[in-house]
């Protein structure tokens, strides 16, 4: 089984995340896959738009498989966020269109893929958090890629507490710009995404270049910053204890 699905429909690329037993967490093998599928649709002049989306019912993306990070240590640790940069990356120079379809959970890197996307729509089963300080990893990239929309007071609450929201608060603060029935999310992705792909290309491209460059600066940053507390914090162990007694109790 491949870590991604993908399916062009009239030229508009739906690509599943592919783990539904693990909740389409990230691993390396789907993050590479991914990375590679937005870099090659983005010079492929079939492809109109991208809807991003999880496999079942259940979730978007759980965010990185924990099993990937157990067993850490500092080298690790920077790799490993040396591959969500070059991930996220591919993700933000897509010049096209991008949707989320948020067919369930989205959490922690999944919440991250989905604040990637330009737009969201969303369900009654979508919920978004940012939960790595409840399983002891400093909070560093999702607050970095929330604050810019939801604020410092919103993304203060969010980190620190690692809480979901639902669908209607994703509604009422803006991380999600409509709402329908799970069973047709895609259909409405779907659309959103063809209407997107209407607009005329140089003035949607730059357009799109123009808002990636205001939060440019600061995206080089953090990754730049996460590199180095990450390993600081992989250093002590208490990140790999937390992770293990978190996946002894699933």
């Amino acid at each position: 089984m491949t870590e991604i699905y993908e399916e062009n429909i009239d030229g508009i690329v739906v690509i599943k995340l592919n783990r539904p037993s693990k909740r389409n967490a990230l691993n390396y093998p789907m993050s590479e896959l991914l990375e590679k599928a937005f870099l090659r649709l983005n010079l492929d002049s079939k492809c109109k738009a991208i809807v991003l989306t999880g496999m079942g019912d259940i979730a978007f993306c759980a965010g990185m498989d924990l099993s990937t990070l157990k067993d850490f240590d500092k080298d690790s640790a920077v790799e490993w966020i040396k591959k969500l940069k070059t991930l996220y990356e591919s993700i933000r120079s897509f010049n096209k269109p991008c949707i989320g379809a948020i067919n369930g959970t989205a959490a922690g890197a999944g919440y991250h893929l989905a604040l990637l996307c330009d737009l969201r729509i969303g369900c009654k089963e979508s919920k978004m958090s940012q939960p790595e300080i409840n399983v002891g990893l400093p909070s560093l990239l999702g607050p970095q890629l929330m604050f810019p929309t939801l604020g410092l007071a919103k993304t203060t609450e969010l980190a620190y507490t690692g809480r979901s929201m639902l669908y209607k608060e994703l509604l009422e603060v803006g991380l999600i710009s409509e709402l329908t029935q799970q069973n047709n999310l895609i259909n409405q992705a779907i659309k959103m995404a063809n209407d997107l792909a209407k607009k005329e290309a140089i003035a949607f491209n730059y357009t799109k270049q123009r808002i990636r460059e205001i939060t440019q600066p600061d995206f080089d940053k953090v990754f730049e910053q996460a590199e180095k507390i990450q390993a600081e914090a992989f250093s002590t162990g208490k990140p790999q204890e937390t992770i293990k007694s978190k996946l002894n109790l699933e």
